[in-house]
């Protein structure tokens, strides 16, 4: 495929650089609108509104292929009507009581600035570094284009492979960027733009716990040059989606729970909000990657233990029964929809991955087992394509400043250590969910 982003026709460029904003401006605007009408916080609403654009992108593209009428007519028209469905409802939401408005001129202008200047550099890194990878033409962005050169989602076989690509919620999405884009170029961004889903993700969080936006800030950057994780970023994968979405909806999930841990009246509507969300970011997590698939059910487990454990125990179930139910239920739908049809064709929801005693239809995929003790030496390793060991330590070392600045405050009330707790239990659950990815990778 062409790669615009490299070529010399800037012509073509431009035009599609204006048909894919004129197609995608106003889902994004009511989309924005929305996230404005429930977030708490700038961040927050920023990292909602990426929410609800990839919500759009995979619906829309999924209910029209399984119509069998995709085409950028009916795609525009999809997202006309999923805009105005979007601001109808926006419309009956109360505002949010809190807002950032209120915050300071300067704030807000060093937060424009500081995202301003992260996008350059993104930009910059996607003119000098983009590289196809060898996924993106075996399916990533070979499924979608048969899906359009059809006009229907459909199982595309591949010489060489005994089986059909499951599962395909990133290739939805990669569906859609190929559709409104008339090409590849913007699909190259799409996991940079959920990179930057959990980015706000996550500087909500920290709003929440009102830290020092300088850890936040420093993380932020310091991941962005990591080498391994932004030339996996620039390339047509779903490793970075895949992580940049359970990332996004563990935020979710923690705020939910923190909303209804405050038990106001005024946060219902955040609660369910925020909670049905990180539900159905958990499942598309799962329908992305096999790996998401045993990741998002685990952490979303940890999480509401986490809880149990933090809160009264004796009254959890009746205090967050609702909340986790709408939870559960969304991911566990969302899951659902994307492996029924791999069900129903192979008797497998798996397939080809063979489950033992369940489904045992399959394929066996034996990997070489690396002992937990050379885990270190076998990411760590100073390549190009790895982490190094000065990369490692200014990681701990912002994590070890940001739980020290914490513990330093001099108001320590019951929701303070209640915080403070749950700061420590997400470190611990992110260690542990990290080395558990290394080890099944």
């Amino acid at each position: 495929m062409k790669n615009l982003f490299c070529g010399n026709n800037i012509l073509e460029l431009l035009l599609q650089v204006l048909f894919f904003s004129a197609e995608n401006l106003l889902p994004i605007i009511s989309a924005y609108y929305f996230a404005g009408k429930i977030a708490l916080s700038f961040s927050a609403r920023f990292a909602y509104t990426f929410f609800l654009i990839f919500l759009q992108w995979i619906i829309l593209f999924a209910l029209i292929g399984l119509t069998g009428a995709l085409s950028w007519y009916t795609c525009t028209v999809g997202g006309v009507v999923f805009a105005l469905i979007l601001y109808c409802v926006g419309r009956k939401i109360p505002v949010s009581i809190q807002s950032e408005t209120t915050f300071s001129t300067n704030l807000m202008l060093t937060k424009y600035l500081f995202i301003f200047i992260f996008g350059l550099c993104l930009l910059y890194l996607m003119k000098c570094t983009i590289l196809p990878g060898t996924d993106t033409y075996l399916y990533h962005l070979y499924y979608p284009a048969m899906w359009l050169h059809t006009g229907k989602i459909h199982a595309v076989s591949m010489a060489g492979l005994p089986h059909e690509y499951f599962p395909i919620c990133g290739e939805l999405l990669y569906g859609w960027l190929l559709c409104t884009g008339f090409g590849p170029a913007f699909a190259a961004l799409l996991q940079l733009f959920s990179l930057m889903m959990a980015f706000c993700a996550v500087y909500a969080l920290w709003d929440y716990f009102k830290i020092d936006a300088i850890f936040l800030y420093t993380g932020i950057l310091l991941t962005a040059s990591t080498s391994i994780i932004m030339q996996n970023a620039i390339l047509c994968y779903t490793d970075t989606l895949t992580g940049a979405f359970l990332v996004t909806g563990s935020c979710f999930i923690i705020l939910a729970m923190l909303y209804n841990y405050d038990n106001e009246k005024e946060r219902k509507v955040q609660k369910i909000a925020f909670g049905i969300a990180g539900g159905l970011l958990m499942g598309f997590t799962a329908s992305m990657k096999y790996t998401g698939l045993l990741l998002a059910p685990m952490v979303t487990l940890l999480f509401t233990l986490m809880f149990c454990w933090l809160d009264d125990r004796k009254t959890f179930i009746k205090k967050y029964y609702v909340l986790l139910m709408q939870i559960y239920v969304s991911a566990i739908f969302t899951a659902f929809c994307f492996y029924l049809p791999n069900w129903l064709r192979t008797g497998n929801p798996f397939y080809p991955v063979s489950i033992p005693y369940l489904f045992p239809r399959g394929i066996d995929f034996k990997r070489d087992n690396i002992p937990f003790n050379q885990l270190w030496n076998y990411f760590v390793t100073g390549n190009a394509n790895d982490l190094n060991h000065a990369t490692v330590l200014l990681y701990f070392v912002v994590i070890v400043l940001t739980l020290f600045h914490f513990g330093r405050r001099k108001k320590q009330d019951e929701f303070y250590c209640f915080r403070a707790n749950l700061m420590f239990c997400v470190c611990v659950i992110g260690l542990f969910v990290l080395i558990l990815q290394l080890c099944i990778y």
